[in-house]
């Protein structure tokens, strides 16, 4: 899964369950959007999670422009 639905997993979440391990030390996050609550179940793991904050702490855009596709939804492109 891309960052980009990972974020809206997080931002829409229906489910939101903190998971630990048998020693109750933090693991990882289940989680799912309202509209895929139905459907499917994610487990994000404490290393992906790390790894999405270091990747948005050091992203640096210095502009972003948004066009529309053939069907008319918006595609955000940053630089």
């Amino acid at each position: 899964m891309n960052l980009k639905d990972i974020c809206n997993q997080f931002i829409h979440s229906y489910i939101f369950e903190i998971s630990v391990d048998e020693n109750l030390k933090f693991n990882g996050i289940f989680i799912s959007s309202d509209y895929k609550k139905n459907i499917e179940l994610y487990f994000v793991g404490i290393d992906y999670i790390i790894s999405i904050f270091q990747t948005v702490g050091n992203d640096y855009p210095i502009r972003i422009s948004s066009r529309r596709n053939e069907k008319g939804d918006f595609k955000n492109i940053a630089k």
